[in-house]
C-alpha cells in the first residue's frame, strides 16, 4: 500500500479548509482505495498549539510517505515548506487540478507531478 502526504492548506479559514479535506477524503477512498493518505491537518492542530512544533509534527510524518500530493486553489506558507523538503528527499510530489474538489474527480491521469515551490 503507498503512503501518501495530504497537503492542503489550513490556515485562512480552518473550518472550512477542514470540510474541504474530508470531502476530498471521501472521494479518494473510492478512487484511491490502495492508498493510505497521512492527513495531519485533521487532528495536529487539536493538541499541539504551536505552529513551529505542528510543522516539525508535519515533517516527521512527511519523511515516512512515498509520495505528497497536493490539493487546494492556492499553497501556503506551511504547503510550501512542505513541498520544498519533498523536494529536498526525492519524494515525488503530485499536483491535482482545481484543487481536487468539486467537479474535479481525481483520477490518476489528472494531475502533474514533480513541480517546485519556485513554479508556483
Amino acid at each position: 500500500m503507498k503512503v501518501v502526504y495530504f497537503c492542503h492548506p489550513l490556515s485562512g479559514s480552518p473550518c472550512r479548509n477542514k470540510k474541504k479535506i474530508v470531502g476530498i477524503l471521501r472521494s479518494a477512498r473510492i478512487d484511491f482505495n490502495k492508498v493510505c493518505f497521512i492527513v495531519p491537518q485533521l487532528y495536529l492542530g487539536k493538541y499541539l498549539r504551536s505552529e513551529k512544533l505542528c510543522m516539525q509534527h508535519c515533517f516527521a510524518l512527511l519523511e515516512k510517505c512515498d509520495e505528497v500530493w497536493v490539493f487546494g486553489h492556492r499553497i501556503s506558507k506551511g504547503m510550501r515548506k512542505e513541498i520544498s523538503l519533498a523536494n529536498k528527499l526525492n519524494i515525488p510530489v503530485v499536483r491535482f487540478k482545481n484543487g481536487g474538489v468539486g467537479n474535479d474527480k481525481m483520477e490518476q491521469g489528472k494531475h502533474t507531478t514533480a513541480f517546485d515551490v519556485s513554479d508556483i
